[in-house]
């Protein structure tokens, strides 16, 4: 399965496979500062991570909701 999706002006892509002897999921997400590798056990547990991940990056890419640390008001 293979999935792309835009984080900020950033590509992000997703792809699970199968690792041999089909007894578990590896996912591979690929975004502009390198890859993240997990593996799992369902592949319901992976697309789970999938919506984290991309939840993450999403936020990670996104100015509005970022919130200024150590400055006065």
């Amino acid at each position: 399965m293979l999935h792309f999706f835009r984080a900020a002006p950033d590509q992000v892509r997703w792809e699970l496979t199968t690792v041999e002897g089909g007894q578990s999921y590896r996912l591979a997400v690929h975004h502009s500062q390198g890859v993240i590798v997990e593996y799992f056990t369902t592949s319901a547990m992976a697309v789970m991570r999938v919506q984290e991940l991309e939840d993450l990056l999403a936020r990670a890419r996104s100015p509005e909701d970022l919130t200024p640390v150590g400055v006065p008001s």
